[in-house]
């Protein structure tokens, strides 16, 4: 063999075994498996890659704890401000009580607390001019809220003696920023929801203030709520939703679909997995604006995917027990 020969066939030989080697690259190993991704583009033009995990979980398993289902779909949201305010004493039912003419006072038939009727007597007081004893009555029904006589004393006529207010009514105040005082009319829907009890009354705005605070320039206006059985008493921090408006959204969720997992917004939609066992796909998604009932969703799910709702913490408690499993 010539020299020519022997090279010519070293050179055939090693381009036959780099072509294998990239035959063999190009295929994967025999028993390995490629997982499944989902693309996604979820309302953008970029497109990504991501794995979804995959809760196993029977559907009417979950509908016997208390989970239910629903297509995404469009909704008509509410547009509405959040306010905080307080409670108060209904200031049109408010009555100072004080002597017509000074003098001592004789007698006191009423302390703070007690009820009284229109008419009731409340105090008695001798006037220094004529050296007569007048009657102090009740003008409204209501409560003495405030005491400041005592049998014996001197008082002027214009000393409170008794403060007294019908709690049949109260007034909700709350404060406004000046960037949307503009939008607080009369009669503008509201929902107050009081700190302590979660209680809830759908009301409307009867007083908006026409300028704003001298110490804090905020605006202010009130609600006037029912108060007959003390729900709603003097005193109580509460939460003002006044409604200005309504939207249209392309999509929306009820509000208990959407959880928190991994610290981001994430619904369990309903799925097979491969082999077909039933479950959800563990989703997350990006919200936009939401009220008491519905969410918006901005990316992260298409409208007509079923989702799960109501007690969704069940699938939570679930995925959490299979992540630790996993990892050990």
């Amino acid at each position: 063999m010539t020299c020519k020969t022997l090279i010519f066939s070293l050179s055939v030989g090693i381009l036959l075994q780099f072509l294998a080697l990239v035959g063999h690259a190009q295929e994967p190993p025999s028993g390995c498996s490629i997982p499944n991704k989902k693309f996604s583009t979820h309302g953008t033009e970029e497109h990504h890659e991501e794995v979804e995990p995959f809760l196993e979980f029977p559907w009417d398993s979950a509908e016997h704890e208390g989970t239910t289902y629903v297509k995404a779909g469009p909704a008509t949201l509410a547009v509405q401000h959040r306010f905080f305010g307080e409670t108060v004493i209904n200031g049109n039912t408010l009555v100072h009580v004080v002597p017509r003419f000074p003098g001592t006072l004789k007698n006191v038939f009423k302390t703070i607390g007690s009820s009284v009727r229109a008419g009731d007597l409340l105090a008695t007081v001798e006037s220094n001019q004529s050296l007569t004893a007048y009657a102090i009555k009740a003008e409204i029904d209501g409560v003495i809220i405030d005491q400041d006589a005592t049998k014996g004393e001197f008082v002027a006529s214009d000393k409170v003696l008794f403060k007294l207010a019908n709690l049949d009514t109260t007034w909700a105040n709350f404060v406004i920023p000046p960037r949307v005082l503009s939008l607080m009319l009369l009669g503008t829907p509201a929902t107050v929801i009081s700190q302590s009890t979660d209680a809830r009354l759908e009301s409307q705005i009867t007083y908006v203030m026409p300028t704003l605070s001298d110490d804090t320039r905020m605006g202010h206006a009130r609600l006037e709520l029912p108060n007959k059985h003390k729900e709603w008493p003097p005193g109580m921090f509460v939460t003002v939703e006044v409604k200005i408006g309504e939207r249209e959204v392309r999509i929306a969720v009820p509000e208990s679909s959407v959880l928190l997992i991994e610290n981001k917004p994430t619904v369990f939609v309903q799925a097979k997995s491969s082999d077909g066992n039933e479950g959800f796909l563990v989703r997350h998604i990006t919200t936009g604006q939401s009220n008491d009932e519905w969410t918006e969703v901005t990316s992260g799910l298409d409208g007509g995917e079923t989702v799960a709702f109501g007690n969704t913490f069940i699938l939570k408690a679930e995925l959490g027990k299979s992540t630790a499993e996993h990892s050990h």
